[in-house]
Order: structure tokens, then C-alpha cells, then sequence
């Protein structure tokens, strides 16, 4: 009986040995899986943090080349605002030009004269 006894209590600690590292398993495996998901959150994150920095980076350059296209076609309409403007009145003009000289008659007699005719 004694030994029945001692069989039974055996079967019954390596029974609760084996639960026991069964259990251990387990917890690992899921500390495992918990580490991995983990992991795998960071990396989402880290993959969304890069892509709103790389469209914050696209939206930048996109506003910094139409700031320049900007600039540019206002320089553009400047110049084209300065050809459309008269120049500067260096020349009177023409009906406020000297007035025409009067000729004389003797002097279209003379001139008639030295070219032979008159």
C-alpha cells in the first residue's frame, strides 16, 4: 500500500511538473507573441512617422516651387508692366516740335537760280 502510495504521489508530481512546464510554455510563447506584436506596432508606427515626414517633406517642396513660380511670374508681369509703359519723354512730340521754317520768296528764287532753272 505504502508503495502504491508512493507511485500515486510520484505520478502525481510529475504530473504537476509536467502542468507546470507546460504552463511555463505557454507563458513564454506568449511573451514571445506580446514581443513580436509589439515589435511589429513600433514598426507601424515608425512606417507612419516616415511617411508623414516624406509627404510633409513633398508638400514643402511643392510650396516652395510654387512660391518660386510665384515670384516669377510676378517679376514677369513687372517687366511686362514696365515695356507697356511709355519711355521717358526724351523726344517732344511732334505738335509740340519746332515750328517749320518759313521760306522767303527771294530765298526759293535763289535756290531755283543755283540749280540752273530760274
Amino acid at each position: 500500500a505504502q508503495a502504491e502510495a508512493e507511485a500515486k504521489a510520484m505520478a502525481d508530481a510529475e504530473a504537476k511538473a509536467k502542468a507546470d512546464a507546460e504552463a511555463r510554455a505557454r507563458a513564454a510563447q506568449q511573451a514571445v507573441d506580446e514581443a513580436a506584436k509589439a515589435e511589429e506596432q513600433r514598426r507601424r508606427k515608425a512606417e507612419e512617422a516616415r511617411r508623414t515626414e516624406e509627404a510633409a517633406r513633398i508638400a514643402a517642396e511643392q510650396e516652395a516651387k510654387l512660391d518660386a513660380e510665384r515670384r516669377a511670374a510676378a517679376e514677369q508681369a513687372q517687366k511686362f508692366e514696365r515695356m507697356r509703359q511709355p519711355p521717358a519723354n526724351d523726344n517732344p512730340d511732334p505738335s509740340e516740335s519746332a515750328p517749320n521754317p518759313t521760306l522767303e520768296p527771294s530765298a526759293i528764287d535763289n535756290l531755283l537760280k543755283s540749280l540752273g532753272g530760274g
